[in-house]
């Protein structure tokens, strides 16, 4: 995250953002790896269906493959 960005300002592609029940933002810290998806689970499992995961993430190659989310929509 840039020191000179203001309070409460945050940079996605840095850092991801969990949207939650009753309209609440957290931002998160980076993603490292697997590891990090079982800490989110453990932090944010209770919003269920409802809660939404938001990142960016910039690639130097096409995907060879596509992800898939059975239980999300992805736009």
């Amino acid at each position: 995250m840039s020191d000179s960005l203001p309070a409460g300002v945050f940079e996605l592609a840095s850092a991801p953002l969990h949207l939650g029940l009753g309209a609440t933002a957290v931002v998160e810290s980076a993603m490292t790896d697997m590891t990090w998806y079982e800490g989110y689970v453990d932090r944010h499992g209770d919003d269920g269906v409802e809660g939404r995961l938001v990142s960016v993430g910039t690639f130097s190659e096409p995907w060879e493959m596509w992800e898939m989310h059975p239980l999300a929509t992805r736009w």
